[in-house]
């Protein structure tokens, strides 16, 4: 759980700074209630909620049983990476591609991390490295 959480975050943190420098888009100019540097696209705010939250997300959806608490913990975490997007709207730093261009990139790597964790999970041994995982969500 942690190596995805860190790795969630590690590569949204490169992804965003990569795509920041490539695309260098200015911030909105107008109303801002608070005062940004640095370039606007995509949304860092949008792109870590997302990796953080949105791995969580999956975790819970992966380790909780079905049922009402997990609904609950998946709507919960959901509802606050939109809080998150809509946070960077109302505050006028963020158009809103941006934010959805932070999802999207964010999403993609949660995908991406998720799936190499569960197709070559991180095990002790050069065996377990090669390892194909074989186990049902939701069992240990």
């Amino acid at each position: 759980m942690a190596v995805a959480l860190l790795s969630s975050l590690v590569g949204a943190s490169f992804l965003n700074v990569l795509f920041k420098n490539l695309f260098q888009r200015p911030r909105p100019v107008g109303l801002n209630l608070v005062a940004e540097t640095g370039f606007s696209f995509p949304s860092g705010h949008a792109m870590l909620s997302m990796a953080v939250l949105g791995m969580l997300v999956v975790i819970a959806h992966d380790r909780m049983r079905p049922g009402r608490r997990r609904l609950l913990v998946i709507a919960g975490l959901s509802a606050l990476i939109l809080l998150v997007g809509l946070s960077r709207l109302y505050l006028g730093v963020h158009y809103p591609s941006d934010v959805l261009a932070g999802y999207l990139a964010s999403l993609c790597w949660v995908a991406l991390v998720h799936w190499a964790l569960r197709v070559r999970p991180l095990t002790s041994g050069v065996a377990g490295m090669a390892a194909i995982q074989t186990r049902r969500p939701g069992r240990a």
